[in-house]
């Protein structure tokens, strides 16, 4: 079971009707239970023994509330290790192709970095006072992010004992932050990938211009796919009254790429900021230090999306990235629009380059192909049939529209105009009229293209 499969919009109706009719006590107890069917229904292998985790770290937790001795630092470490060799291995039993051998826990690189998050705020006081199991599981498991996040942050605990009663506006805000999702997910990105996925495969043999727009889409693809899941769930949460970080905020209107990273995953960037950055020394060292910071927190970035040399390589590419615009601030004039321009466009560059090694299966791969693009120019339309395989008129026609309403969204956003927020305002004839037109597009799309499934979100990969 999925966020995209049928069978989830099913377990979630069932599960707020009876979630909604408990006292506030039960509802953390019926979070519990949800989260781990939830969990379980993808592999209940896997659920077990993340089970198990949890009650292992939980008890580290409890024990370094209740030492002040050097002994929970220990036990800290200890907790860290452990964390830290579930990520190793599920990283590097995919290369050794042993996956069908050893059981490996579904979004197991968010899982363990929360894990990881709540075991230092505990050890640094963060934490004050000791949470229960079930509120330490419900923050793990919360089946809305379980997958591929947000990462939740301590703050969480707080919200798990407000009282919750039905909102309308918020419930409301939250099915059209899902419905935006899947529109994201289902319409944009899953129809972009058609045209991306022959390009990266036939790189070799295509016109320049088309590799260009292929790295292009490629860009757009990774954040529809991304920002759709984590708009999905941030609307199931807040269908709930819960409120989860956002995790994308126009990421493509960044000015730098310094910028860029405080606008894209987030909660990622500030999990890498607090618990990496910070404790290495940040900028509050000599220069030479700052910049070795950069590139050691950028390298295990890389590292935690997998332990390929191409993800290397993007990491390395953003933290060389921040120490050019460390060394030659970029240039900023309020009132220039032509500059803001040749800002936006030329961090969208420097992004891009460094996906094509994020997309790339090998970091050869990601050489030959931006080798590729500056080689064998010509002006034929060689290959250009290839980047459309598998498209149709309708496809194309929906990705062009849609596209210019979030680039819209995006726009306002950008401009610090909550969209949803005002949507929800308006007369109810029109809101309840788009969503069900964009209801329908979701099911023709599904229909035309994939037999009314659609494919997984790539960060669940993670």
């Amino acid at each position: 079971m999925t966020l995209l499969s049928f069978s989830f919009l099913l377990f979630f109706f069932v599960f707020i009707i009876i979630f909604y009719c408990c006292s506030n006590k039960s509802q953390i107890q019926i979070l519990a239970l949800a989260s781990i069917l939830f969990y379980g229904a993808i592999n209940y292998k896997a659920c077990c023994f993340l089970l198990c985790v949890i009650i292992v770290t939980f008890l580290s937790g409890k024990i370094i509330w209740k030492n002040d001795s050097r002994f929970r630092k220990t036990i800290l470490i200890f907790t860290i290790i452990i964390c830290l060799s579930i990520l190793g291995v599920n990283r590097i039993i995919p290369l050794l192709s042993l996956d069908e051998m050893i059981i490996l826990p579904v979004g197991a690189s968010f899982l363990t970095l929360q894990i990881i998050s709540f075991q230092i705020d505990v050890y640094q006081g963060k934490i004050k006072e000791p949470v229960s199991f079930l509120d330490y599981l419900v923050y793990i498991l919360f089946f809305p992010k379980v997958i591929s996040g947000p990462l939740l942050k301590a703050d969480f605990f707080e919200q798990l004992h407000k009282k919750r009663a039905f909102d309308s506006l918020k419930t409301e805000k939250g099915l059209i932050m899902m419905l935006f999702g899947y529109v994201q997910k289902i319409i944009m990105a899953d129809c972009i990938v058609r045209f991306v996925d022959p390009i990266f495969t036939y790189y070799q043999v295509l016109n320049p211009l088309l590799l260009i727009a292929g790295a292009v889409a490629y860009a757009f693809y990774i954040y529809f796919d991304f920002a759709g899941y984590s708009n999905i769930a941030i609307g199931v949460a807040m269908v709930m009254g819960f409120d989860i970080p956002k995790n994308f905020s126009t990421p493509y209107f960044s000015g730098s790429v310094k910028e860029f990273w405080s606008r894209w995953h987030i909660s990622l960037s500030t999990w890498l900021k607090e618990y990496v950055y910070i404790p290495l020394g940040g900028n509050r060292c000599g220069r030479i230090k700052k910049y070795s910071n950069y590139l050691i927190t950028f390298v295990i970035s890389g590292l935690w999306h997998g332990f390929g040399l191409q993800y290397i390589a993007w990491g390395m590419l953003h933290g060389l990235y921040q120490i050019a615009e460390d060394m030659f601030p970029v240039l900023k004039k309020k009132d220039s629009l032509m500059l803001h321009v040749f800002n936006t466009v030329r961090t969208f560059i420097f992004v891009d380059l460094a996906w094509v090694f994020f997309r790339s299966a090998t970091l050869t791969e990601g050489l030959l192909f931006i080798k590729s693009i500056f080689t064998h120019w010509d002006i034929s339309l060689k290959g250009f049939g290839i980047g459309f395989f598998g498209f149709d008129t309708v496809q194309l026609v929906l990705c062009i529209i849609l596209g210019i309403g979030f680039f819209i969204i995006d726009y306002c956003e950008h401009k610090e105009i909550d969209v949803i927020s005002k949507i929800i305002f308006w007369p109810k004839k029109i809101v309840w009229g788009m969503s069900l037109l964009l209801i329908l597009l979701i099911f023709l799309v599904m229909f035309r293209t994939m037999g009314l499934s659609a494919s997984s979100f790539i960060y669940s990969q993670f």
